[in-house]
């Protein structure tokens, strides 16, 4: 280091007398007498011009980084040299002309900025290697600040690829240079441009984009003839400089994916803050991003309430590392256990309660269903009744579009679950507890989803497995949801049921394609679908809302709310669960159907041929939605 400083100082002293000699050769031409009778004063005006420099640091700067703020510091030093050679001059008898000091002053910066962008362009040369020409050819979509940002970085890191275009739409940039790279376009002529420039790999460079505008540029890409990156959207930027190392592979989400939802943050955190907040099921995937996003509110203390205590353990280190000083509490519970949930209630004093704790897998919950009843009905009945008991502010529970015309035990389970709470809602109007429903669909990247497992089976080379071709469902994405559900929490009303917008449903058939495609393969010549047929429980379309339910507005464009007759008791509805679950567990499958049919006359928990047949005339219908 200080060899580099000395080498850097004579460098400069020889630049600076230069300058000097230039500005008395401007000056004085081929006069070498009067040079010689101001060359002592030009010394002297080059001696003070390198202690600026000292004292303004210069010689503690990476010079192969330099920005403006670095030639600024430069220029700095100069003005304040010339600024003291000025103020001398004027205060004493020593002359040196104006018109020297300046020129001399001038030219040296910029003789030495010169030579430290010499040195930074140096620094960051390409060395024309044969391993550099053989090097990815990268193609960057979005010629904005980001994609900018991205093709600097990935030319500090020649290693990882050469930017050698821009694509992008607008018709000002098309036909242009950005840092000496060409700008193409418009988007949609991308394979045309990967074949001409013999693109190795694509990176979508628009994190400021919704997700309909990125779905379009995905679908104008052939996915099998170039590799294909993305940069994360602006909430995950937050605080971060596009780079190489943000970059990540396209998933499923991005082809399916929505437009991020606007959430009022200030009625949210209004709503939360200094409260003690208890989440259940806080492991699982809508658990854990619920904890996430409401962690960010202000609140007082969080409740990790969970039955799996890996799962628990996981989202304690995340939310410890991500608010070190937030009061977190581990409880490790059964919801069924109603000693232990007293215990808890009467301990933490919870004054919110989310509830997503549940069991969600319809295959599994028709070979057990005892077990749907138990933690899903009654389960959430013992929360709801400890929560009215000790007075909590808030109870909202996870619902699914499962629960409306069931054909699964799952989604029984939890259609008594939301008429329990109903129930309670309107028997205990004067009750300080708000209770809330949000029910929604299929989320991606769920634990329990299926894109995991078609994920699993593409990498296995296949087959991928779909039950129906015509097998269609609703999906939004975690983040999403959790973030409806947070703004449903902040609603007033007591006892409503809110339905998340879940958009337009997709075929399970193009879901698994799009996903082969993503992985490089040709669908049904590379990997092979096969149809299993519907399993027990299975409907081909989920509903979101009941007959009797009729979809009305509320404040925010993508919640709903379902309107619908007077519930029923509590006394019948908490008679029916424990008959339901009776029924259940002794194995009475004959008189646990009825009873099914009895409390939801419009479940489709059809058997054999009958239930086949209504299901495809069903899928034919017109949607509600």
């Amino acid at each position: 280091m200080k060899k580099r400083r000395i080498t850097l100082w004579f460098i400069d002293t020889a630049l600076i007398l230069l300058s000097g000699l230039a500005a008395l050769f401007i000056r004085f031409g081929w006069d070498f007498a009067s040079i010689g009778r101001f060359t002592p004063a030009v010394l002297v005006s080059s001696l003070v011009a390198i202690c600026s420099l000292f004292l303004n640091g210069i010689y503690r700067i990476v010079w192969a980084y330099m920005t403006t703020r670095e030639i600024g510091i430069v220029f700095r030093a100069f003005a304040l040299g010339y600024l003291f050679v000025f103020v001398v001059d004027f205060s004493t008898d020593w002359v040196l002309p104006r018109s020297i000091g300046i020129v001399m002053f001038m030219v040296g910066a910029i003789l030495v900025i010169t030579s430290r962008m010499w040195w930074s362009w140096y620094a960051h040369r390409e060395y024309k290697t044969v391993r550099e020409q053989a090097s990815r050819r990268i193609a960057i979509i979005g010629a904005g600040e980001s994609g900018v940002s991205l093709s600097e970085d990935l030319h500090r890191n020649p290693q990882s690829g050469k930017v050698v275009l821009f694509i992008d739409d607008s018709e000002r940039k098309i036909g242009r240079e950005i840092r000496g790279i060409r700008v193409l376009g418009p988007i949609s002529r991308v394979n045309d441009y990967v074949k001409e420039y013999r693109i190795d790999e694509l990176l979508i460079a628009m994190p400021s984009a919704p997700s309909s505008q990125i779905q379009r540029v995905l679908s104008s890409i052939d996915l099998l003839k170039v590799k294909v990156k993305i940069l994360p959207n602006l909430l995950e930027l937050i605080d971060q400089q596009p780079s190489s190392r943000l970059l990540r592979e396209i998933s499923i989400v991005d082809l399916l994916g929505r437009d991020q939802v606007a959430i009022d943050l200030g009625q949210i955190k209004s709503a939360f803050h200094n409260k003690t907040v208890m989440v259940t099921g806080a492991g699982g995937s809508i658990g854990s991003e619920i904890t996430r996003q409401v962690a960010t509110m202000g609140i007082k203390h969080l409740l990790l309430l969970g039955r799996g205590e890996n799962s628990i353990y996981e989202i304690d280190q995340e939310m410890t590392k991500k608010h070190p000083y937030l009061k977190i509490k581990r409880i490790i519970a059964d919801i069924t256990d109603q000693a232990r949930l007293e215990q808890v209630f009467e301990t933490e004093r919870p004054q919110f309660v989310f509830h997503a704790a549940a069991h969600k897998h319809v295959p599994l919950m028709e070979e057990n269903p005892s077990e749907a009843f138990r933690v899903n009905s009654i389960g959430t009945k013992r929360l709801l009744d400890l929560s009215l008991r000790y007075e909590v502010e808030g109870f909202l529970m996870i619902s699914s579009d499962k629960a409306v015309k069931p054909s699964s035990i799952m989604g029984v389970s939890k259609r008594m679950a939301e008429m329990y709470i109903r129930a309670k809602a309107a028997e205990s109007q004067s009750s300080k507890t708000r209770l809330t429903i949000v029910r929604f669909g299929n989320v991606l990247g769920s634990r329990g989803s299926i894109i995991p497992k078609f994920e699993r089976q593409i990498k296995a080379g296949g087959p991928v497995t779909i039950t129906h071709p015509e097998m269609r469902r609703f999906f939004m994405t975690i983040e999403e949801a959790s973030s409806l559900v947070l703004q449903t929490a902040a609603f007033k009303e007591n006892g409503s049921l809110y339905v998340l917008d879940m958009g337009e449903m997709v075929y399970i058939k193009d879901l698994v394609e799009k996903m082969i495609s993503l992985a490089g393969y040709v669908p049904g010549q590379d990997i092979q679908i096969v149809y299993t047929g519907c399993r027990e429980g299975e409907k081909l379309y989920e509903e979101l809302f009941t007959d009797a339910e009729k979809p009305g507005p509320t404040a925010h464009p993508k919640i709903f709310r379902a309107r619908e007759e007077e519930p029923c008791s509590v006394e019948q509805v908490e008679s029916w669960i424990f008959l339901l679950y009776e029924r259940a567990k002794n194995n009475q499958k004959e008189a646990l159907r009825q009873l099914i049919h009895q409390i939801i006359p419009e479940n489709c928990l059809e058997e054999g041929e009958e239930y086949d047949a209504k299901r495809t005339e069903r899928v034919s219908q017109t949607q509600i939605r």
